[in-house]
């Protein structure tokens, strides 16, 4: 029955034509429209995919393949640059896949027009593939060539390296050579010369390497040319070698050198024929590029051209077809929008009535109705409606406005009937007493309640909540007001409340019942019961106070008082009460009065401040008196609590401490030693300070404070041993230590630290005393260093003295072997047997004069030829020869100051001085480096000095030569200047090469002093006295061809008889007429019985009886035209101070050569 009723009220059937019908036939319409539309439009796209069918099988096939033809032959096709790549196999393997892949286009391109009857295309295609036969023929031939020269290449990279390698051991060989005739004294000059041809082979192959690479790099003939200029250079040379040097050792390497040269011209000469072949090759090879480009630019163009003649039909066809399907899509379009819109009115317009109506209800307004007149579900759900609205206006009623209200409330509130049941209640008081709402409905009110009240007022109202038929009939007037009682709840607590209640009337004044309400005050009684507890423990405490302690009200009169206050000022209580505190206290000069007033109407302020009180029986005391207004409330009176300490123990002992403390502090002041006082521990911090703590750091006394101690220490790490030290060591330590000053500077202290420990050993703090030792540990090393100046000083003296002594008797000797064997072999012919016997003679006698030089140049016994020289002009003329020396991998460089002072040294002796250390300094730098010589001006003052004995203040020029090498060891550093000392192997060194330097320097009046470190390099600086005289004019003069020549007439005068025959016989040589003498009496004696004048006198200056110099004045009476040649292997000092000839004499050094004597003889015959 149901069933029926809901099918008749929706009406959903099709024979009613109901809403579903509706959408059913509008749905049925547009599916109808959409099959007639995709007829269309299938019939009409027909046609455009038969045109777009031609473009993608006929057209772009003809425009694909031609256009990778065009792409794989441009990127195979090599142009010159891209061609010489081909070495690289990856290249070479890349161009293989190209041409593979435009064979395989050109075939696909035969498939589409054989396909398609192409012939035009068809020829175009063989025509690529003609030259693409012929391109690859070129290919290969330009690929054998790079292979080829490939080969070549490698070859020439290798004879370049043996030509290189070949020409640097020769160099190297020569310069062997040059550096043993250095060391053993010998004749450079034929040396110096096939070092330097040996340079310039070794240069001109270098270049010839540098012009082979830039021929394979650029290809230009310029280079090929310039290639060929070093080689036969190279081969110039090689023959001026062949002449010129003498080892015999040395051809089969000139010669091997000959024909590696030979050997690397032919390579490059055939690498340069194959080169201009492939160039001949490669403009071929690009115009079969450029004809493979443009018949696959021309195959394109005509597929393209074809591909716009289908374009163009496919536009057409799909312009016809678009038409057509608009015009359908807008029929069926335009149907549908009008069945649509017929539809959705027919089902919207009922809706739209419906929704105003129900906005009227949802406003409030119910006289509203709904008219739809139809048949189907609209009209039924209209009257339904209708019916609804009447039924709400009919049976509307109004809730309980109030039940909100109760049910909000946070109080307790129920309602009684008449017999004192509980009619209705808020969830407050269910919350309250754990009752249900359901559990307390219809209770008795005197379920609530924990007590009876029984006082008269109120009574009658309140027995009615506890017993009602006792209760006395109640009044409309009868409340209860603000009365505290008692609830119970559920579970037997009692909450203790404050109750409200009053009755309820209808409107006849009878009564119907009683309202009444409660708020828990729970929180309220225990904050009363907690005041009481703080009060009554506020009142013990006050009473327990030791000091004094009062309450004054605003007059400042005593309210209340502890047991303290009346014991400290013997008052009684009932006195005391009421009186002024001023009366007690003494308030003379008002202050007290003042203090106290001044507190009145503030809050939270509080007053400190001290008086003074006379005691009758322990006569004057000091209080001090802490004041703090009270209020406690608005309407209560202010009152002033009082807090009197008796302080006058405590001041006389701060009095006594302050007297104590400020004569340590004075004491502590006033010593020069920092005192100081720190917490224990690594971390520890200063305590305390002394003035002289911080003057000695530099930090003011609060930067110390916050400080730790080990910030002061230049090595942090220090600290903690210390720390160790005084904890084991009997509490107390002294030690050395580096401090870093508060501007950074170091100082050295003595710190003396003792630990204060407590009455179990532990450790309170650290007390010390630092003493500021900088001066004395500056004085301490200077005075060391000085001293081991001064033992070094005394040791080289000692040596100095020791070759000095021998000097003169071993030059002797060597004069006598040197001199005869150089005659011997003047006599001798060049195939004598004996000839190299002689010549080792003559060398040996070398290396042993150099020996003997070396010995008196660091015993500062050699004689100096002292000229006023510029270093810069003396290193400008060595720089050629510094660099042939210290070789190719060290780099020199130079700073020479433009205003350099003037110098007074002897030339030659200042050249051995740079060439020895720039020797050393090469040997230090066996993987190459760089070699600096620096020039400078310098004034060196008191302080330095001071620290450096035998060195005066002045002005000085210096001269710096410094190394990358590997450096000394301080132990190495410390003994470099001693003869004989070397630390290179053995046979490499003769130890002597620094003790001259430091011989010439010092005897030279300079100084020189080494700075090294192991791997830091080392550098010499040398301090020459700056001098403000004029330049010397410095010249060699050279003899050219044979020995000079003379007739004059020579006294020679020389105490051992065989150095006399010898210098006799070389004299007489070369045209002289010699007088011989063996002593100064001697010569005075011959001087008489000659007549005729004398030119010159060669004497001996060391001689028995009469030395050289008293010889000279004896006979310059006579012969005052005469000249003087002094020779000697050891002056002392007779005419040189201190090792510098005297300005005007003329002197040589034994043992001399032959050559050296008769140059000189003429040399100073000729002035």
């Amino acid at each position: 029955m149901r069933g029926k009723t809901g099918r008749k009220q929706m009406n959903i059937n099709l024979k009613d034509r109901t809403i579903f019908t509706k959408i059913l036939l509008g749905f049925v319409l547009l599916l109808v429209l959409a099959a007639l539309m995709a007829g269309v439009l299938f019939y009409s796209l027909g046609s455009v995919i038969g045109a777009l069918r031609q473009i993608t099988e006929q057209n772009a096939p003809s425009i694909r393949y031609p256009t990778g033809v065009e792409r794989y032959a441009l990127r195979a096709i090599l142009n010159e640059k891209t061609y010489l790549l081909l070495e690289k196999k990856e290249l070479h393997e890349q161009a293989m896949r190209d041409i593979q892949e435009i064979y395989a286009n050109l075939d696909r391109m035969d498939e589409v027009a054989a396909k398609y009857s192409d012939q035009g295309l068809l020829q175009k295609s063989r025509d690529v593939r003609q030259a693409i036969e012929r391109y690859q023929g070129c290919y290969n031939r330009g690929i054998d060539l790079l292979k080829e020269n490939q080969r070549l290449a490698d070859n020439m990279r290798m004879l370049g390296r043996k030509v290189s390698d070949l020409s640097h051991d020769h160099t190297i060989k020569h310069q062997r050579l040059l550096k043993k005739a250095i060391t053993d004294g010998m004749d450079q000059k034929k040396y110096i010369e096939g070092l330097l041809l040996c340079n310039e082979i070794e240069k001109a192959g270098l270049e010839a390497r540098r012009e082979e690479k830039n021929v394979l790099l650029y290809k230009k003939q310029e280079h090929f040319e310039k290639f060929k200029s070093h080689i036969a250079s190279m081969m110039k040379i090689l023959k001026e070698v062949s002449r010129v040097d003498y080892v015999a050792e040395h051809q089969p390497l000139i010669e091997e050198t000959r024909r590696a040269a030979e050997e690397y011209i032919a390579a490059i000469k055939k690498w340069i024929a194959n080169d201009n072949e492939l160039r001949n090759i490669l403009p071929e090879m690009h115009n079969i590029g450029l004809r493979v480009q443009e018949t696959a630019q021309a195959i394109q163009e005509a597929g393209w051209q074809g591909m716009d003649t289908s374009k163009a039909i496919a536009v057409i066809k799909t312009k016809k077809a678009i038409i057509t399907g608009t015009v359908v899509a807008l029929i069926t379009l335009v149907t549908g929008i009008l069945a649509a819109f017929f539809i959705a009115r027919g089902i919207a317009a009922p809706i739209k009535e419906l929704k105003q109506a129900t906005g009227k209800i949802a406003e409030g307004d119910l006289s509203g109705r709904v008219e739809i007149r139809s048949s189907d579900e609209m009209g039924e759900l209209a009257i339904s409606f209708n019916k609804m609205v009447e039924s709400l206006q009919n049976t509307m009623v109004s809730r309980d406005y109030f039940d909100n209200i109760i049910k909000s409330m946070m109080d307790t509130l129920f309602v009684l009937d008449k017999e004192a049941k509980i009619q209705t209640l808020n969830p407050a008081t269910c919350h309250l007493l754990g009752y249900t709402e359901k559990e307390l409905i219809g209770q008795p009110a005197s379920i609530l309640f924990a007590e009876e009240e029984e006082e008269e007022e109120e009574f009658r109202v309140f027995q009615f909540f506890l017993e009602p038929q006792k209760a006395g009939v109640i009044q409309p007037q009868d409340t209860i007001r603000n009365r505290e009682l008692t609830y119970k709840t559920k579970d037997g607590r009692l909450i203790p409340m404050l109750f409200n209640a009053s009755v309820i009337c209808d409107k006849t004044g009878n009564i119907t019942g009683v309202v009444a309400g409660a708020k828990d005050i729970t929180d309220l009684k225990l904050a009363e019961a907690e005041i009481r507890k703080e009060k009554t423990f506020s009142e013990n405490i006050i009473a327990t106070i030791p000091d004094p302690l009062l309450v004054l009200d605003k007059d400042l009169r005593i309210k209340r008082a502890n047991r303290s206050f009346y014991k400290v000022f013997g008052e009684e209580r009932e006195k005391a009460i009421g009186a002024r505190i001023t009366d007690i206290l003494g308030d003379g000069d008002g202050r007290l009065s003042a203090r106290l007033t001044r507190l009145l109407g503030t809050k939270d302020n509080i007053e400190y401040f001290e008086i003074y009180y006379q005691s009758d029986k322990q006569g004057e005391r000091i209080f001090h008196i802490k004041a703090r207004n009270i209020i406690f409330a608005a309407e209560e009176e202010e009152e002033e609590l009082l807090v009197i300490t008796d302080i006058t123990e405590r001041k006389r002992a701060e009095q006594a401490l302050r007297e104590s403390e400020e004569k340590y502090r004075s004491l502590v002041n006033n010593i020069k030693l920092g005192i100081f006082r720190s917490t224990p521990g690594p971390h520890g911090k200063f305590i305390e300070v002394n003035l002289a703590m911080e003057e000695m750091t530099g930090c003011s006394r609060d930067e110390l404070l916050s400080m730790n101690v080990s910030d002061l220490y230049l090595r942090p790490e220090e600290r903690e041993k210390v720390v160790q030290e005084v904890a084991t060591v009997g509490g107390k330590t002294t030690r050395e230590l580096n401090f870093r000053k508060k501007d950074g500077a170091e100082i050295v202290v003595s710190d003396t630290k003792v630990a204060v420990r407590d009455n179990t050993g532990r450790v309170l703090y650290f007390d010390g005393i630092i003493e500021d030792i900088t001066e004395r540990k500056q004085a301490e090393q200077e005075k060391a260093a000085l001293e081991e100046q001064f033992r070094q000083s005394q040791k080289m003296e000692a040596i100095g003295s020791l070759a000095g002594g021998v000097a003169h008797d071993f030059n002797n000797l060597l004069t006598i072997i040197k001199g005869n064997s150089q005659l011997s072999l003047t006599e001798m012919k060049a195939d004598d047997p004996l000839r190299e016997n002689i010549e080792e003679i003559d060398k040996a006698s070398d290396r042993a004069a150099t020996l003997t030089r070396q010995l008196l140049a660091f015993g500062r016994r050699q004689i100096l030829e002292m000229r006023v020289l510029d270093l810069n002009t003396t290193l400008r003329d060595l720089e050629k020869m510094l660099r042939r020396i210290i070789g190719e991998d060290v780099e020199l460089v130079t700073f020479m100051a433009e205003d350099l002072g003037n110098v007074k040294a002897d030339p030659g002796q200042v050249e051995q001085v740079i060439m020895n250390l720039a020797v050393n300094a090469r040997d230090a730098m066996p993987k190459g480096g760089k070699l600096t010589i620096e020039t400078t001006n310098v004034g060196l003052d008191e302080e330095y000095a001071r620290k450096h004995i035998s060195v005066k203040p002045g002005s000085y020029v210096m001269l710096s030569i410094s190394d990358t090498g590997i450096g000394m060891a301080p132990e190495v550093k410390g003994r470099i200047f001693e003869p004989f000392f070397t630390t290179k192997e053995k046979g490499k060194g003769t130890g002597l090469g620094l003790s001259t330097v430091y011989g010439i320097i010092k005897q030279s009046g300079g100084d020189i002093w080494v700075y090294s470190e192991p791997s830091q390099g080392t550098t010499f600086k040398i301090y020459f006295p700056r001098v403000d005289e004029p330049l010397d004019e410095v010249g060699k003069k050279g003899v050219e061809g044979e020995l000079p020549r003379g007739n004059e007439t020579i006294l020679l005068v020389e105490d051992e008889e065989e150095v006399r025959k010898l210098a006799a016989q070389v004299l007489r040589k070369q045209g002289y007429k010699v007088l011989e003498a063996s002593h100064g009496n001697d010569a005075l004696l011959v001087c008489k019985q000659h007549e005729g004048p004398i030119q010159l006198m060669v004497t001996d200056v060391v001689m028995p009886g009469m030395s050289g110099c008293e010889l000279a004045e004896n006979l310059l009476s006579l012969y005052p035209e005469m000249k003087a040649l002094y020779m000697s292997g050891y002056t002392d000092n007779t005419i040189a101070h201190h090792g510098i000839l005297e300005p005007g004499l003329h002197y040589i050094q034994k043992p001399f050569s032959v050559e050296g004597l008769a140059i000189k003889v003429r040399e100073v015959l000729d002035r």
